[in-house]
């Protein structure tokens, strides 16, 4: 009389987890990301950039138009709420709910009573919502 193996499947589960863990690349988005560039979704595909080389977001209904430090802009069906939680926060602040500036790029901090502005590199001039007013001065 021969006598089976016993068939544990716990170890199999093991093996083949061990084995797909072995075998397991990371994703060209993680690589991409782990370079500090992000990914933003573009017609026809994605763009990889750099945060620092953009300046400042302004959306316009469901459509964000991207303005780049080296004067070109992109204009993606996505709402600025979407990008917003794509670029990192600590870098990028909403200072309008049609804006999203780059705060490494503001230059100047315009307060005055009937409006407010922040200027950035380049030359640009960017409203600041009554709501946002009070963030903006400094102590």
């Amino acid at each position: 009389m021969k006598l089976l193996k016993q068939y544990d499947p716990g170890s199999y589960l093991q093996k083949e987890t061990e084995t797909l863990i072995l075998r397991h690349e990371p994703s060209l988005h993680a690589v991409i990301e782990a370079t500090g560039r992000i990914i933003l979704p573009i017609p026809g595909g994605y763009q990889c950039c750099l945060p620092e080389e953009i300046l400042y977001l302004k959306a316009d209904s469901n459509y964000t138009e991207i303005n780049y430090t080296d004067g070109s802009k992109k204009l993606l069906s996505k709402t600025l709420k979407v990008l917003e939680d794509i670029l990192p926060s600590h870098q990028f602040f909403r200072i309008h709910k049609s804006y999203l500036v780059n705060a490494a790029h503001i230059t100047d901090i315009i307060l005055s009573t009937h409006e407010s502005a922040v200027k950035l590199t380049g030359g640009h001039t960017i409203p600041v919502s009554r709501d946002k007013k009070g963030v903006l001065q400094f102590k």
